[in-house]
Formats: C-alpha cells, sequence, structure tokens
C-alpha cells in the first residue's frame, strides 16, 4: 500500500489550453488540511495515476475555499490570483468537475 496523504480529498487531471493540470479539491473531514500534507496528497496521485507531478499545474481548493496553487518541483506555493472567475470555471467544464457540490467518483 502506497498511501501516505493524510487529507480527504477529490481530485481531477486533464489538459486545459495545452496545460496539464492536476485539480485537488480538499473536503474537509476534519483529518489534516491539504494545504498541510500537499505533497503527500501530490505523491499520492502520481502513483495512483502514473503521473509526473513536475510536468502538471498543481491547482488545489483548500479547507477554508481558497484556489491556491503547488510548485512540486520547487516544492512551494503560489497564490492565484488570475484564476478565480472564468478560468477556473473554464477548467471546471473542461476537467467535468461541479466545484458547487463534488462527487466521489
Amino acid at each position: 500500500m502506497h498511501k501516505k496523504s493524510r487529507a480527504n480529498f477529490l481530485y481531477r487531471i486533464g489538459i486545459v489550453d495545452n496545460q496539464k493540470i492536476l485539480l485537488i479539491w480538499d473536503l474537509n473531514l476534519g483529518n489534516m488540511s491539504v494545504t498541510n500534507d500537499i505533497e503527500n496528497v501530490v505523491d499520492d496521485i502520481a502513483y495512483k495515476e502514473k503521473i509526473v507531478p513536475e510536468e502538471h499545474t498543481v491547482l488545489y481548493r483548500d479547507s477554508e475555499g481558497h484556489w491556491d496553487g503547488w510548485d512540486h518541483a520547487q516544492g512551494s506555493f503560489f497564490y492565484l490570483r488570475t484564476i478565480h472567475g472564468f478560468f477556473l470555471k473554464r477548467i471546471a467544464t473542461i476537467l467535468d468537475f461541479n466545484f458547487e457540490s463534488p462527487t466521489i467518483s
């Protein structure tokens, strides 16, 4: 068993405007947050999906409902001022993700 993360989350992987996207949604069920466990969360997804995280833009919705990014190669967070609004809805549509009420698949 590989699972290292302690957070509860949903995710989608896809391509938007020729850019690989890994989209993560913190379910906020009382366990560790995605923010505090981001490295393990991304590693678990990469292992399960057989992807290279450094090739993806990692965007996540934290337990407080804010969208941020994670640069896996640098091991650092980045703020998403431009992701809100239209672009986020475009990503959600392309990746078939309902941000109002995500479902576990």
